[in-house]
């Protein structure tokens, strides 16, 4: 098998061997799925062409007239086509030879979900469930030791010993044969031994951890499983939502973003690859995923980190500024109000008509005296005080030309 692509929706595929209808269909189908999981939006195919290499006809396949519009323009789709290009043989190798398990057996249960809405708990059920049968498989595959943490079973025995201890009726309870004495940690630790431990939340983290977090860091933490894993639980049983509803619409698209980016990686894109396609695209998975910018850019080397008084901190992060101009005192940087104030009489609307000059960083540089210093503009500076940071829009960041080579803005 040959597969070529010619454009962003339109694949060829060539065959040494003449094919059954069943088996045009199946290769249909496939495609249909993996533009789904490219683009982020259901794909609907009602025909497609073939050729003997002479004669040419038309297959339309039957299916269920769908009203629902979705706009794939650039750049809405989740992979843009610069980045479909770039991978495309990677993707098509991983999807059709080497990962065909995966996307037959687990992936391909996410296809029905792309046109189920509006009931939130279940579709974060039915995620769950996905990622539940997918780690189960990986940990597995992978011999991977589910065991709690040390750590994390020190807590537990401790929090259930110091319960019981707690609890008179408790102790009575537990005061009979094997189970005498577990106020004491040891005791409880012989009754309830760190075995394999198989939960949902453990199969996950166990997995996360394989294959790291520099991904998921971005978008999720081990905190949200906890509640990803209630929801999914009263949701099976019909039981009434106890979360607000933003809460759940917060937790449903982490959990989506995880399922396609497990997706994504099983599709041979690597990880630094996936940060620059979630990077790029106004998909409404990477809009509502509450990614963390702050994260995402570092890990793109595209955030510039600029250290600041607490001061200078706060009021950046409490007030909406833009065209400021930042200067370097040692090592912290200030609003130089004096420049700022004349970079925005200069380009006020009362001044368009003598305005001469119509770029910031070149009418802050006529400012300058000193002349090793340089004045760049950028959209990518994060203001950062201890471990808090603030991105400031739109900076004339006024330095020296290696300081400000090593922001990568010159």
């Amino acid at each position: 098998m040959v597969l070529r692509s010619q454009a962003p929706l339109l694949w060829f595929f060539e065959f040494e061997k003449a094919l059954t209808f069943n088996e045009i269909e199946n290769y249909l189908y496939k495609s249909q799925n993996l533009f789904t999981w490219i683009t982020g939006f259901p794909i609907k195919v009602s025909k497609i062409e073939v050729s003997d290499g002479e004669n040419r006809g038309t297959l339309y396949i039957p299916t269920v007239k769908d009203t629902s519009v979705h706009d794939l323009s650039h750049p809405n789709s989740f992979m843009l086509v610069k980045h479909l290009r770039e991978h495309f043989v990677k993707i098509c190798e991983s999807y059709f030879e080497r990962n065909t398990f995966e996307f037959e057996n687990i992936w391909s249960r996410t296809i029905p979900l792309y046109n189920f809405n509006g009931v939130l708990e279940y579709e974060t059920m039915l995620y769950a469930a996905i990622l539940d049968k997918y780690c189960s498989h990986k940990v597995e595959e992978l011999d991977l030791d589910t065991k709690l943490a040390q750590g994390e079973y020190t807590e537990l025995t401790h929090k259930i010993s110091a319960l019981i201890a707690a609890d008179e009726d408790l102790v009575k309870t537990f005061s009979k044969g094997i189970l005498a004495n577990l106020r004491d940690v040891d005791v409880l630790r012989k009754v309830f031994p760190n075995n394999s431990n198989a939960t949902f939340i453990q199969k996950v983290k166990k997995y996360l951890n394989h294959i790291g977090k520099h991904v998921t860091e971005v978008f999720l933490s081990n905190s949200d499983l906890h509640p990803i894993k209630e929801v999914r639980d009263r949701a099976a049983h019909g039981e009434i939502e106890k979360l607000t509803t933003d809460y759940v619409s917060e937790l449903y698209w982490k959990l989506r973003m995880l399922v396609t980016y497990l997706i994504y990686r099983d599709l041979g894109i690597s990880d630094d690859d996936f940060l620059k396609i979630i990077s790029f695209t106004h998909n409404p998975l990477a809009l509502n995923c509450y990614m963390d910018k702050f994260k995402l850019d570092n890990k793109l080397n595209k955030a510039i980190v600029l250290q600041v008084s607490e001061s200078v901190f706060n009021e950046l992060s409490s007030t909406f500024r833009v065209y400021l101009v930042l200067t370097r005192n040692n090592s912290l940087y200030e609003v130089n109000e004096e420049y700022t104030t004349k970079l925005l009489n200069y380009f006020s609307a009362e001044n368009s008509t003598a305005r001469k000059i119509n770029s910031y960083e070149e009418y802050v540089q006529t400012l300058l005296e000193n002349t090793k210093l340089e004045a760049k503009y950028t959209n990518n500076a994060y203001v950062k005080h201890k471990h808090k940071n603030h991105k400031v829009q739109g900076v004339i960041l006024v330095d020296t030309t290696i300081k400000l080579r090593a922001y990568n803005i010159i």
